[in-house]
């Protein structure tokens, strides 16, 4: 991920360049077309870029406590709880366990 800075810079070197993707990633170095395109769309509608990037969780918050309710309610195997939710992966219910319930699980 690009600070907030480089993305700021990169979209002002792009306006310099009369919106030019190749001289802009072959002076910077960064980024891609595609994320180049998609900073200065979101400079174009809100005239600044955001200044944090905070992916949105696919998962609600109690499709997490129901997880983490079986993980702990039905011997603490991460294996068995996805497979029988069917979601999520065992990095995303192993930080779950430990938003939820900070030091509970076996380890």
């Amino acid at each position: 991920m690009f600070s907030h800075e480089e993305r700021v810079k990169a979209i002002q070197l792009f306006l310099k360049y009369d919106c030019s993707y190749a001289a802009t990633i072959h002076e910077l170095g960064y980024p891609s077309v595609v994320a180049l395109r998609k900073w200065y769309k979101e400079y174009l509608i809100s005239g600044d870029l955001h200044l944090e990037h905070r992916k949105k969780s696919k998962y609600s918050e109690e499709q997490k406590r129901i997880a983490v309710n079986h993980y702990f309610d039905y011997g603490q195997c991460y294996a068995r709880t996805i497979r029988l939710l069917g979601y999520p992966n065992r990095e995303s219910l192993r930080q779950w366990c430990e938003e939820l319930a900070p030091g509970a699980r076996k380890l």
